[in-house]
């Protein structure tokens, strides 16, 4: 998946968790002021 996004500085927020017997990657693009851009969570069997 490939996804367009207009950056303008800020940073990349990556975490990494595990619920029972799922992990996901949860992505998250901050603007300089803190504001959430945009977030995408990545589900792993």
């Amino acid at each position: 998946m490939h996804r367009y996004l207009k950056v303008k500085g800020g940073f990349l927020s990556v975490a990494i968790e595990r619920d029972k017997e799922r992990a996901r990657a949860i992505m998250t693009h901050y603007g300089v002021d803190g504001s959430v851009y945009n977030r995408d969570i990545l589900m792993v069997d």
